[in-house]
């Protein structure tokens, strides 16, 4: 898998020149897989905005930090990247970066809106066809069973001394029948502008209003019935010194239950009408903080959802690369454990960046000492653990629902279809390449005027060639103003920087001895490196070839068993080993190595 724990990447260091800005043009040159023939993108700051065509036939622009980039192009996937620096006035800086955040929240709108469209979807057929059930977020937390005990005990009191013993099941039945009551309406999505500075307005959906009902009739369910957490929702970490509950600590963490417990009451106050996920969020914190306190233990909600990617197989394996990532993620965690409960306002925010990290910690140690498959997230996380809750709504007009459903079905289909219109890709007049000059220079309303004034020059995403990653670099350094071009050497080139003096550089030439390359599902098979030689490639071709073609061979007998994976992955690397006869190199390996070079984090911070 070529993304890896998120939190714990490399970074290379910026160059920087006081009172000076820079619009830097980033190239990532070839290697096998997604932009084989080498991708491109731009950085601003420590901003990185580049172009990516996503399976669902959109083409997405990606915004993304900077050290999350160079890991997984420079490390990960062993490429070499190039940056001409292209000087700017500060004023250009902010007008380039206030536009790219533009066109990438304009296109963020337009697939939240695919996302409402089919949350809608999704409701109608669970009414009218699935059943009684639909799956809600943070409704997992809680069991379905009442086992009253002493942790609502300081809440329930507030709410009864506050609003009255009678509050929370008056409540409960009136969400109820508001969902019994609930009128689903078709709606007109209308027509997606093509023109990308118009930002879209949000679709009418009635998803939104209905989920968040449900969350607060849940909600009530929950806290009427004082119903303990999913013991599967929670994890335990404690096993650091450094960790423990002190009586300061604790001390603090009862204040901290106080605020949540202020929190609650003060949501059941407020006019939201999106308030029911967090309330279910704060009382389960609520839960496992008395739990903390109760067992003098440190105790988290388990915070991911179900949308997540997961690091298997040989990644997981490799327990000393593992063992250098959890170092750095334990020292994370103590700076905020630490700072958390140093602070004289404790912070709903501080805590969640606390718990987030604290859930990523114990995923890579489950890594390490289960060999469980580790759940990444590369966002920071809210408590999202999804559960089943029956729907409660006047069945008598169910068969109105699928009528309704098929409505949905072709509003969500045709809105799809036109974001794919809308966002389209062309290898030669729309890829990763040209879609950043057509971009820039539609910021332009002076055209090439103002581009020369801005950038030193023009470079058009139409001009001959330059849907070709590298030779776009090229034009970039002779038509704006570049005053500095920087170099940042694949993972491998350092590798081989580093041991050409100690005789391991043959050892490092082929994947068979290699101590940093390990085979994995990424690559096919293949024996020779071939990105660091010149007149052996040819021979090192050969021998890759004839490894591809064995690779087929033993696919084709497999068929049956890995339907096709291995004879595709043959195919795959006869293909790459054929440009290495005409001297061409473009597969480089995707690295998952042991360990994690002390040079690497020492030189390339």
């Amino acid at each position: 898998m070529k993304v890896f724990l998120a939190l714990f990447i490399f970074s290379y260091p910026l160059l920087s020149v006081d009172r000076q800005y820079f619009l830097d043009y980033v190239y990532v040159n070839a290697n096998t897989g997604q932009s084989s023939g080498g991708h491109s993108g731009i950085r601003l700051g420590e901003l990185v905005y580049h172009f990516q065509f996503y399976p669902d036939q959109i083409f997405h622009i990606v915004r993304e930090p900077w050290s999350e980039f160079r890991y997984v192009y420079g490390i990960q996937e062993n490429r070499t990247i190039k940056i001409r620096k292209i000087s700017i006035s500060k004023e250009t800086f902010d007008f380039l970066l206030e536009r790219m955040n533009e066109i990438y929240l304009i296109q963020k709108k337009e697939l939240d809106n695919l996302v409402k469209l089919e949350n809608d979807l999704k409701i109608l057929e669970s009414i009218s066809t699935a059943g009684d059930l639909i799956h809600l977020k943070a409704a997992g937390y809680f069991n379905s069973k009442s086992t009253k005990n002493n942790d609502y005990k300081p809440l329930l009191q507030k709410i009864h001394s506050k609003f009255g013993r009678n509050f929370i099941l008056k409540n409960l039945n009136l969400t109820r029948k508001k969902l019994y009551q609930f009128e689903f309406y078709s709606y007109e999505v209308g027509q997606i502008p093509n023109e990308q500075k118009i930002y879209p307005k949000t679709i009418k959906h009635f998803s939104t209003e209905y989920l968040e009902l449900i969350s607060l009739m849940k909600f009530y369910e929950v806290l009427l019935d004082e119903l303990e957490l999913n013991p599967s929702s929670f994890f335990e970490y404690s096993f650091d010194s450094t960790l423990t509950l002190t009586e300061i600590r604790l001390s603090q963490l009862s204040k901290f239950s106080e605020k949540l417990e202020n929190e609650i009451l003060n949501l059941f106050e407020s006019n939201s009408t999106n308030k029911g996920y967090s309330l279910l969020v704060t009382l389960a914190r609520y839960l496992v903080i008395k739990k903390s306190i109760v067992n003098k233990t440190n105790y988290f909600l388990d915070s991911y959802s179900k949308n997540h990617m997961l690091v298997i197989g040989e990644a997981i394996q490799n327990k000393s690369f593992l063992r250098g990532v959890e170092t750095q993620s334990r020292e994370k965690v103590n700076v905020l454990y630490n700072d958390f409960f140093t602070k004289e306002d404790l912070l709903e925010k501080d805590y969640n960046k606390l718990e987030d990290l604290a859930n990523r910690d114990i995923e890579i140690l489950n890594g390490i000492n289960k060999l469980e498959p580790i759940r990444i997230n590369y966002e920071q996380m809210m408590p999202s653990k999804e559960g089943d809750v029956v729907l409660d709504y006047d069945y008598s007009k169910s068969h109105l629902l699928k009528s309704l459903s098929a409505k949905v079905r072709t509003n969500k289909s045709e809105y799809e279809l036109a974001l794919q219109k809308k966002y389209s890709f062309n290898l030669f007049n729309k890829n990763c390449t040209t879609e950043l000059f057509h971009s820039i220079n539609s910021f332009f309303h002076n055209g090439t005027i103002e581009s020369k004034e801005r950038l030193g020059g023009v470079v058009n995403g139409n001009d001959f060639l330059v849907f070709i990653p590298v030779y776009a670099y090229y034009a970039v350094g002779e038509k704006y103003n570049t005053q500095l071009e920087m170099n940042i050497p694949s993972l491998r080139t350092m590798i081989l920087e580093k041991n050409s003096s100690n005789g391991r550089s043959f050892i490092e030439s082929n994947t068979l001895t290699s101590k940093y390359y390990k085979f994995n599902n990424e690559d096919s098979l293949f024996i020779f490196f071939t990105d660091d030689v010149i007149w052996q490639r040819p021979i090192y071709g050969i021998l890759n070839l004839a490894v591809g073609v064995g690779e087929v061979i033993f696919g084709i007998g497999i068929l049956p068993i890995d339907k096709g994976k291995r004879f595709v992955k043959g195919l795959q690397g006869v293909f790459f080993s054929g440009p290495e006869l005409l001297f061409f190199n473009v597969r480089k390996g995707t690295f998952i190595y042991e360990g994690k070079p002390e040079w690497l984090e020492e030189e390339y911070k």
